[in-house]
């Protein structure tokens, strides 16, 4: 891995996960604090919008009301009983993030081929009914074939 990267040129977003840590139970949470200033571009920060765009209630927006997904509307409404419904959601919730970061790319032509979606695949799921937690784990690829991991806790009504 790199200590440093070569900005030059590119479009680069504040990092608001920071402080994250690979590993362990722990709060995160958007937000600038401490640390705040850190710059991502690449396939982080293409993690990143897609991480925001899903966490996006779809119409929460008031104008851009296209951007986002109803998975955490569904999820917050007890929509989501098993495994089966989370991939479900899940796929959906997906296809609807690609048609929107493809909208993204074409408004943006120039945007790196490490910053354009090529997959997101939900390649681990489990649901703790006890904890009300839905933990997810998807691997984003991006178009120049750079992917990383990243989990998604969802706090979830039991019924």
């Amino acid at each position: 891995m790199a200590a440093s990267t070569n900005y030059a040129g590119r479009d680069i977003d504040l990092f608001i996960f920071q402080g994250a840590k690979p590993a362990g139970d722990q709060l995160i949470a958007p937000g600038f604090g401490p640390d705040s200033g850190k710059v991502t571009t690449g396939i982080q920060k293409l993690v990143q919008k897609w991480a925001i765009i899903f966490f996006t209630e779809l119409g929460s927006m008031e104008y851009q009301p296209e951007l986002g997904t109803r998975f955490l509307t569904v999820a917050s409404q007890g929509g989501i009983r098993d495994v089966m419904q989370a991939r479900s959601e899940f796929n959906l919730a997906a296809q609807q993030i690609q048609q929107t970061l493809s909208l993204l790319e074409e408004e943006n032509p120039e945007m790196p081929a490490d910053e354009k979606l090529d997959s997101a695949e939900l390649v681990e799921v489990s649901l703790d009914k006890a904890a009300g937690k839905l933990n997810m784990t998807v691997n984003i690829t991006s178009e120049a074939g750079t992917s990383h991991d990243v989990i998604l806790p969802v706090p979830v009504p039991i019924q």
